[in-house]
């Protein structure tokens, strides 16, 4: 039985990496999150959305875009379709 924080990581470490879809990935706590995930070693994220407004919210978070597979979709409502795909 999981009982912290600290034992769900290491159980979800244990599974490997996955990849994380997000749609309109252009806010700078939603792309924290998603890198200290990465950090972690436990996701590969894929960001989906407008390109340049993405690559400026990682520019604004410190993140280094080149780290992420960008798909560029530009409508949010089309971004959330190819985010579930």
């Amino acid at each position: 039985m999981i009982r912290s924080l600290k034992e769900m990581i290491e159980s979800a470490k244990s599974s490997g990496r996955k990849r994380l879809a997000v749609a309109a990935a252009n806010e700078v706590e939603v792309l924290r999150a998603v890198e200290q995930a990465r950090g972690e070693g436990l996701v590969d994220g894929i960001l989906i959305g407008e390109k340049s407004a993405i690559q400026t919210a990682c520019e604004q978070s410190g993140l280094k875009s080149r780290d992420y597979t960008i798909i560029d979709i530009p409508d949010a409502r089309n971004a959330a379709r190819e985010c579930c795909r």
